[in-house]
Formats: C-alpha cells, sequence, structure tokens
C-alpha cells in the first residue's frame, strides 16, 4: 500500500487542473471572513461549511491558494507549488487542504508535515492534510444546519451590533447552556431577527457552541459556553 508521503509525491508531480464542467457552483458570504465566496463543487461546500466557516478551531482559510511546499524535513530545497484549501488555525498553526474525490472508502484524514514558503520566501511548517470523500460522506448531514447558521448570520452582515453582542454573550456566560428559544427569551433584544444574527454570529466565532442534529438549526438546537 502506497505511504501517505508517497501518494502525496505522486500528486506534486501530477497536472491536476481545479475546476470541471459537471462540478456545481455556489455562491456564499463567509461571515467568519466578511467576503463573498464562489465554491466550485459539492465535496468543498460541506467542507466549507461544516469544518472551516463554523469550526471554532479555524482562524482563517482561502480558497484555490497555490503554496511552494517540500515533504522532506531537512532543507533541501526541493518546493513545489501546490493548491488547496490554506488554513490558519487559532492555535497558530497552518494547513494547506486537498479534498480526494477519489477515496471513497478510508474516512480518516490524513495528515504529513511539509515546509513551506510565501512570497517572503521564509519557510515555514505546516501539515498536509487530505479531506477525503469517505469523509465528507460522513459530516455530510450537517450541511443544512451549518448553512442555516451561515445564513442567519449573513443577515446580519451590515449591522454594527456590539452592545447586542455583549448582551447574547453576558447571558452564554451567566447561564452557562441551554436552548437557543431560552436564550432568546434571556437577552433583551426586541427585534429577534437581530438576536438570532448575533447568536450565530457568535456561534460561528466559537463563542458559543451548539449541537449538531439532522433536524437543523432552529428553537430546539442545545448550546453551552465554550
Amino acid at each position: 500500500m502506497a505511504t501517505m508521503k508517497g501518494h502525496r509525491r505522486k500528486q506534486l508531480m501530477a497536472s491536476r487542473k481545479t475546476s470541471g464542467h459537471n462540478r456545481s457552483l455556489w455562491m456564499a458570504y463567509s461571515p467568519k471572513m466578511n467576503v463573498d465566496l464562489i465554491i466550485l463543487g459539492d465535496l468543498e461546500i460541506i467542507h466549507w461549511a461544516a469544518e472551516l466557516e463554523t469550526s471554532s478551531s479555524v482562524l482563517a482559510y482561502r480558497f484555490d491558494e497555490d503554496v511552494d511546499i517540500s515533504l522532506n524535513a531537512d532543507d533541501t530545497d526541493d518546493f513545489t507549488k501546490l493548491r488547496g484549501i490554506w488554513v490558519e488555525r487559532r492555535d497558530g498553526s497552518f494547513a494547506l487542504h486537498q479534498i480526494d474525490a477519489e477515496e471513497k472508502l478510508d474516512p480518516d484524514l490524513k495528515s504529513i508535515p511539509i515546509r513551506y514558503r510565501l512570497t517572503d520566501q521564509v519557510v515555514r511548517h505546516a501539515q498536509l492534510v487530505s479531506i477525503t470523500f469517505a469523509h465528507l460522506a460522513l459530516v455530510a448531514y450537517q450541511l443544512g444546519f451549518w448553512l442555516k447558521v451561515i445564513a442567519m448570520a449573513s443577515q446580519v452582515r451590515s449591522y454594527v451590533l456590539d452592545h447586542e453582542t455583549e448582551l447574547v454573550g453576558t447571558q452564554v456566560q451567566l447561564k452557562k447552556e441551554g436552548t437557543i428559544r431560552s436564550l432568546l427569551d434571556d437577552v433583551d433584544i426586541s427585534d429577534q431577527a437581530i438576536a438570532l444574527g448575533v447568536i450565530c454570529r457568535l456561534i460561528i466565532a466559537g463563542s458559543v457552541m451548539v449541537e449538531v442534529g439532522k433536524n437543523g438549526f432552529g428553537y430546539n438546537t442545545m448550546w453551552r459556553a465554550p
């Protein structure tokens, strides 16, 4: 069986196209990044909604990023350009995610250490992470849940809501856990749409944790303080 490193070496040497005529085109707004996105592919939209935009461990990300990387741990100057999703984590580490649509049996995430360099040519360390079709098939049920959270946060994208955010944050720290309905009842915000938008902003920011349910995001969704 080929090793992860050997598999990635083959990918590095192969000429790979990043688009296809039969892939879905998604247009979305990212509250986390405060940008409008065009996301190509159904697997990519699942990964984005469930594991990038709404992950408390992810600080920022960029799609279709070309990065000079090396699989060798030593100082060998054998960098090759590879395209993927560039991810900055809240703990200060970095990763390059690639969607592997061909692997339909193994749901485990595979990662290997790499060296990389950006335009400043300084060599740094990161992880090359393979996100398989099998893995995304397991988390696909979360898509509708997270798209609703993102949509509600998007509805207040142009609003400055510092006061409302403070009100919700205070209740989260006081109550520690509950349902979305009970949290709405506890905050003194007359416009429920704005209150929901603020709550969803905080969910995306990782300041409110929620239980993902197959019935979707709603009043009965359970939340807790991080």
